[in-house]
């Protein structure tokens, strides 16, 4: 009998009363293993499916809508119909080998074989059990990491090199690349072994409510990276500067001072360096606010920045025909060479400053309506509840069973199971509505910008803005549902028209 048959030959009531943890309605460890195995395939093949359909809608539409013909360019329509289809033709592959890996991890037993491995590791290390147990823990994540990472580098070396630079998004060198792999390996560490650690020592020493300390323990952590992410963190990856005195700021401030937030400081991350992707987002606690621009928002900062490329080039062009005689083959390489000069000229990148004040009035909308507040909320109570089914769960033998840990229970496994595997339908089901809560915020502060009279600055802003980033604006209405936290730019503009109406 095929594992699919075992897993619908049960009743489903013994499931849902395993989920909540009660004793009376325990599964076997096959069991578990194949509502596991299974319910992963299904999410899985769902998005298959959905981007299946999103795909058709692709190639379907090959013309510029006709709500944004005056807005949109036929080029810039084909291009950004061309890189949605190359991403999910791509995703296809990379998503199908994402899940026969972890397939062959768990069917082939890998976890187990790691764990036993970093154990004997530190058998004979002089330590207490829980320590020893940290300590083995904290092992398993760094192998667990390196292989993670190492496994997953063609494609994600695939994207930034091949499919995002076909396109123009990709700005780094290959050093930049891998400087930047291994400088987030080592901040990844140096954050996840101390808050590991410490929750496997809290679940030891916690008794029976050590799940109320253990959630106390992530909110504590939840606030502090808020706080030191864009202070400590966000700096080591890039360079933010203070924008320059000058209208962009003037405009910036006396938003602020008309609708009274708490704004102390505007900076401007030159995210140039890795791609051309756009963005800016607001952050700090309470009266300490500040704003950050990605460099490539800022028409200005593009201009400016198109100059000294233009000017460094004609300097190597200058170099270069000192050294070299002019042949015919050379002025008739010259030619192509004109050609994309112009093309540079002609594609103007960011906004204006209006449309740059429109944006932060919408990011100023998030705070006037509580939405970072009501996330945190939201997510923090979640984190909660998987907690609270955590301890209830994690004592059950029969889920380290059905894994291949067929000797010892350690916590750190536990929380690896419980929480990607065991309560992956939970998991699914909050993630669907936070996207729907998420689309209706970003229509809340779409709104508050039109009260701030930003209505045309803010459409106009978005139609750059999704063009820059070569967003191609129609989509499968359930695709959308499933995938985007912001509503597609058709829905943004024929809402924010309506209020205006």
């Amino acid at each position: 009998m095929c594992i699919l048959d075992d897993l619908f030959l049960f009743d489903h009531n013994r499931l849902l009363n395993f989920i909540l943890g009660r004793s009376e309605s325990t599964l076997t460890n096959k069991e578990i293993f194949c509502f596991a195995i299974t319910f992963m395939w299904i999410v899985y093949l769902f998005e298959v499916y959905l981007d299946y359909r999103q795909y058709k809608v692709i190639q379907k539409h090959t013309d510029v809508p006709a709500e944004l013909k005056s807005v949109l360019s036929e080029e810039t329509f084909t291009k950004a119909r061309e890189y949605s289809s190359v991403k999910i033709r791509a995703g296809f592959l990379f998503d199908f080998y994402s899940e026969i890996e972890t397939t062959v991890i768990l069917v082939c037993g890998l976890m187990p074989l790691l764990w036993n491995y970093c154990g004997q590791q530190v058998a004979n290390v002089p330590i207490d059990a829980v320590y020893k147990e940290i300590l083995q823990s904290s092992l398993f994540l760094v192998i667990g990491t390196v292989v993670t990472t190492l496994t997953n580098l063609p494609i994600d070396y695939y994207k930034h090199f091949v499919i995002e630079e076909r396109f123009g998004f990709n700005k780094q060198t290959r050093m930049f690349y891998f400087k930047d792999l291994i400088k987030k390996f080592i901040v990844t560490q140096i954050l996840m072994q101390p808050i590991i650690g410490i929750l496997i020592w809290i679940i030891h020493w916690g008794g029976d409510y050590f799940f109320l300390y253990c959630w106390i323990f992530t909110v504590c952590i939840a606030l502090f990276l808020a706080t030191i992410y864009p202070e400590v963190i966000a700096p080591l990856f890039d360079k933010y500067t203070p924008l320059k005195e000058g209208k962009l700021r003037e405009m910036i401030e006396e938003l602020a001072r008309k609708v009274s937030f708490p704004l102390t400081k505007i900076f401007v991350v030159d995210g140039s360096t890795r791609s051309t992707h756009s963005n800016a987002y607001l952050y700090g606690f309470c009266n300490n606010k500040r704003i950050v621009l990605f460099d490539t928002l800022l028409e200005d900062y593009q201009n400016e920045k198109a100059k000294k490329e233009e000017e460094e080039e004609k300097e190597k062009e200058k170099e270069k025909n000192k050294d070299e005689n002019a042949s015919s083959n050379q002025e008739g390489q010259e030619e192509p060479k004109k050609e994309e000069k112009e093309k540079k000229k002609e594609a103007k990148k960011g906004c204006t400053n209006d449309e740059v004040v429109s944006v932060l009035a919408h990011e100023i909308g998030h705070w006037r309506y509580s939405h970072t507040v009501k996330n945190l909320v939201i997510s923090q109570a979640y984190i909660f509840v998987c907690y609270m089914l955590f301890a209830m769960l994690f004592k059950n033998r029969e889920i380290y069973i059905a894994f291949g840990f067929t000797d010892n229970q350690p916590v750190f496994i536990g929380l690896l199971l419980i929480f990607s595997h065991i309560l992956a339908p939970l998991s699914q089901i909050v993630s669907f509505f936070m996207q729907v809560m998420s689309r209706h915020f970003e229509y809340q502060a779409d709104g508050y910008a039109v009260q701030q009279g930003y209505a045309d600055l803010l459409a106009s802003a978005l139609v750059k803005l999704n063009s820059d980033n070569l967003g191609f604006p129609i989509y499968d209405t359930l695709y959308s549902s499933y995938h985007h936290s912001h509503p597609p730019l058709m829905q943004r503009l024929k809402a924010i028209k309506k209020k205006t109406d």
